[in-house]
């Protein structure tokens, strides 16, 4: 075996534990991936789905660590029939208000068909 194939293989050893340690300290692929557990999930949306895909959206309250803030953490699931993806997002309390504070404003806009008042930062 030359330097280049031991040198991979430990890599792929390093993630791969990294991973599995994460998965069973915060109980799972959601809570290995947020490096939190997840408390609760408050809900999903399924955004798109079309052929053999299907986009979901999830929401989260987040066990505080360490003396940190309880966070809330957003998941945007994609799954094909040959692919998976997931990309966490956490938030702060403000920024999860923030954001709901923006989302209510472009619903609104998009039911009334019209532009809404609150300027963008």
């Amino acid at each position: 075996m030359d330097f280049g194939n031991i040198v991979f293989a430990l890599f792929f050893v390093v993630a791969l534990g990294t991973l599995g340690y994460r998965w069973f300290r915060y109980g799972g692929l959601a809570g290995a991936i947020f490096g939190a557990a997840v408390g609760r999930t408050i809900g999903e949306v399924s955004v798109a789905r079309s052929g053999g895909t299907s986009t979901v959206v999830k929401v989260h309250m987040l066990e505080p660590a360490g003396g940190q803030e309880q966070r809330v953490g957003m998941q945007l699931i994609s799954k094909a029939p040959l692919g998976f993806s997931m990309v966490p997002i956490k938030l702060t309390a403000a920024q999860a208000q923030e954001l709901g504070v923006f989302l209510e404003s472009a619903a609104k806009e998009a039911r009334q068909g019209e532009p809404s008042a609150r300027p963008v930062n």
